[in-house]
C-alpha cells in the first residue's frame, strides 16, 4: 500500500524550530501587553495584544503546513518569557530585536530549504519572510522615534505611546 508523501525530516525540523519561534513571540507579546496594561499604557497594550494574536496565527499556518504534509509537530514548551520590563522604550527595543531575529531565521531557513531542493517549502516560507520584513520595517520606524526620549519622564513616555500607538 502506498504511503502519502512527507516532507524531508530536515525540512520538518527547520519548520518546527520556526514554530517554536512563533509561539515564543506570541507569549512574549502577550506578556508585554499585560505589563503595558498594568502600567497604564492601554494603547500600546492593545497593539501588542494584536501582535500576540498575529504570532499565534503564524504558528497555526506553520502547524497546518506540517500536518498537511503528514507530520505531527509537538507543541513547544516555551520557557523564560519575560514578564517585567523597564519601560515602554525597553519593550520596543526587545520586540524590535525579536522581529529582527525572526526575519534572519526565516531567511536562513528559506536558504537551507532551497539548498535541499525542497522548492514547495521554499515557496511556502516566502510569506513568512514578507511578514517579517514588514514587521522589521514597522518596528524600525518605532525604534527611530526613541532617540532622545527620557525613559524616566512618564509624560514623554505617554506622548511616545500616543505617537506610536494612537489612532
Amino acid at each position: 500500500m502506498l504511503k502519502p508523501r512527507q516532507l524531508p525530516e530536515e525540512v520538518c525540523t527547520l519548520l518546527k524550530e520556526r514554530l517554536y519561534n512563533e509561539y515564543d513571540a506570541h507569549y512574549t507579546y502577550r506578556a508585554v501587553s499585560n505589563w503595558l496594561q498594568n502600567k497604564g499604557f492601554s494603547k500600546a497594550s492593545a497593539y501588542f495584544a494584536k501582535e500576540a494574536e498575529d504570532e499565534l496565527k503564524h504558528a497555526e499556518i506553520l502547524q497546518k503546513y506540517i500536518v498537511d504534509w503528514n507530520d505531527t509537530p509537538t507543541l513547544p514548551t516555551i520557557q523564560n518569557i519575560p514578564t517585567e520590563f523597564k519601560n515602554l522604550v525597553d519593550v520596543i527595543e526587545i520586540t524590535y530585536k525579536k522581529e529582527s531575529e525572526l526575519y534572519d531565521l526565516y531567511i536562513e531557513t528559506a536558504k537551507e530549504v532551497f539548498d535541499m531542493n525542497e522548492l514547495g517549502s521554499y515557496q511556502f516560507l516566502q510569506q513568512f519572510i514578507q511578514i517579517q520584513n514588514d514587521s522589521v520595517i514597522e518596528f524600525s520606524d518605532m525604534f527611530n522615534l526613541l532617540e532622545g526620549v527620557n525613559t524616566e519622564d512618564k509624560f514623554q513616555l505617554l506622548k511616545l505611546e500616543e505617537d506610536l500607538f494612537g489612532e
